[in-house]
C-alpha cells in the first residue's frame, strides 16, 4: 500500500487521492515524521497542519488492520459499497382527540417487514415491504393494510439527511392502548380505504464530529472505537395527507357501529429541534442513542362537512433513536429502535402522527 494520506469523501473534492499517491511515496523521512506528533512534516506541497480543520476531515494513520482512522476515534472502512437486510416491526398511528388521551387512534394492521438497504460511501437507500403472514382471524379482527416505505439518506461529515415517503391504506379504530388489553373486541371497527401519506426531509447536524458520528451509530459506514457524544441540531419539513375514504366496517364492541367523523386534510409542519447523541464503544461493539425535541409552525388545510378551512397552529416534534450492535471490517449487525412523532392542535383537539419501529439487521461491505 503506497498511499500515505487517505481523505474522506468531503476532502476528496479538494485533493485527488491518485495525485497524492503518485507524488508522495513513503520514505524514511515520512515514516519518522509520522511518529513525531509535533512534527510539521509536509507531504509534497500539502501541510497537514494547514489543512486539518473540522470542515475537511483527514486521515493521518491506519489501524493495525490497515483501516484508515479519522480523528483517531473512527475507523473509515475503505469498502465503498454495503448492503443490509433487516426484519422490522413498525407501529404507525395517527390520533385524533383531546390531550388527555380520550380520543380515537387509527392504526394499520401490524405486519413484520423485510427491508433492504444499499449504501455507497455516505449515501443510502432503504426499501421495505410487509410480510402478509397474519392468520385469517387477525385480518378479520383488524382488517387488512397496505404499506409502502422508501428512505434515501446522505451522510456528509457533520451533516446527515433523510428523505422519506411512507404510504398507508387500511386502518382499524381503537382507543389508546385498547388493542393491548385483554378485553379486546372480536372485531375492531375498520376503515379499509382510509389513506395516509407521510413524507418529508430531516436534516441533522453534529457540533462535535470528532467525538460523535451519526454514520457510525446508525448507518454503520464507519466504526467509532472511542466513546463520546455531541450536541445535535435538527431541522425538518413534513407533509401529512389524510384521505378518510368512504368505506366502514362496524366493530363488535358497543359504540363501534357508527363511523367516526374524519376530515380530509393536508398538514405541513416545519421547525427546528435540538438534542444530544452519544456512543459507548467496547471492543467491536457499540451502544448509541440520540434524542431531539423541537417546535415550529403547522399549516392545516381541512375539508369536513362544513366546507374547507385553512389555519396555522403550533406543533411539537420528538425524534429519538437507539442502537446496539457489532461492527467489523467486512460485516455488521445489530438492533435499532426509532420513535418519530409530530403533535399539533387541530380544531378543539389534538392530531398526532407517530411511528415506532424496531429492527434487527445484518449487513456486509464489499
Amino acid at each position: 500500500m503506497n498511499s500515505v494520506v487517505a481523505l474522506s469523501p468531503d476532502a476528496e473534492a479538494f485533493f485527488s487521492a491518485s495525485d497524492i499517491e503518485a507524488s508522495n511515496p513513503r520514505t524514511p523521512k515520512l515514516e519518522a515524521a509520522e511518529k513525531d506528533k509535533n512534527s510539521n512534516a509536509k507531504f509534497g506541497e500539502i501541510d497537514l497542519a494547514e489543512i486539518k480543520s473540522p470542515d475537511i476531515p483527514i486521515v493521518e494513520k491506519l489501524s493495525d488492520e490497515g483501516v484508515p482512522l479519522l480523528y483517531d476515534a473512527f475507523e473509515v472502512f475503505p469498502d465503498k459499497w454495503r448492503a443490509k437486510v433487516a426484519i422490522s416491526a413498525p407501529f404507525y398511528t395517527f390520533y385524533l382527540g383531546q390531550p388527555k388521551v380520550d380520543g380515537v387512534a387509527f392504526l394499520p394492521n401490524f405486519n413484520p417487514e423485510l427491508g433492504i438497504s444499499i449504501g455507497y460511501k455516505g449515501y443510502g437507500l432503504k426499501m421495505s415491504q410487509p410480510f402478509q403472514i397474519l392468520p385469517d382471524y387477525e385480518s378479520s379482527k383488524r382488517g387488512e393494510s397496505i404499506k409502502e416505505e422508501y428512505i434515501f439518506s446522505v451522510s456528509l461529515h457533520r451533516f446527515a439527511v433523510d428523505l422519506y415517503s411512507q404510504y398507508y391504506r387500511g386502518f382499524y379504530i381503537s382507543t389508546p392502548l385498547t388493542s393491548l388489553n385483554d378485553g379486546q373486541p372480536s372485531r375492531f371497527a375498520q376503515l379499509p380505504d382510509t389513506q395516509v401519506h407521510n413524507a418529508g426531509i430531516n436534516i441533522y447536524y453534529s457540533f462535535h464530529r470528532e467525538s460523535y458520528s451519526m454514520e457510525a451509530a446508525f448507518s454503520n459506514s464507519e466504526f467509532q472505537f472511542k466513546s463520546g457524544g455531541s450536541p445535535l441540531a435538527h431541522i425538518y419539513l413534513n407533509r401529512l395527507d389524510l384521505n378518510p375514504g368512504s368505506q366502514f366496517i362496524a366493530g363488535s364492541a358497543p359504540g363501534a357501529a357508527v363511523r367516526p367523523e374524519i376530515f380530509a386534510g393536508t398538514f405541513w409542519s416545519a421547525g427546528a429541534a435540538a438534542g444530544y447523541g452519544y456512543t459507548h464503544s467496547f471492543r467491536r461493539y457499540f451502544l448509541s442513542g440520540q434524542a431531539m425535541v423541537g417546535i415550529g409552525p403547522q399549516y392545516q388545510f381541512l375539508n369536513d362537512k362544513t366546507g374547507s378551512h385553512e389555519r396555522f397552529s403550533a406543533q411539537v416534534k420528538w425524534n429519538s433513536s437507539i442502537a446496539f450492535g457489532m461492527n467489523r471490517r467486512s460485516s455488521y449487525a445489530g438492533i435499532q429502535a426509532l420513535l418519530d412523532s409530530i403533535y399539533g392542535q387541530i380544531q378543539d383537539g389534538q392530531l398526532a402522527s407517530s411511528l415506532v419501529s424496531t429492527l434487527i439487521y445484518y449487513g456486509r461491505r464489499f
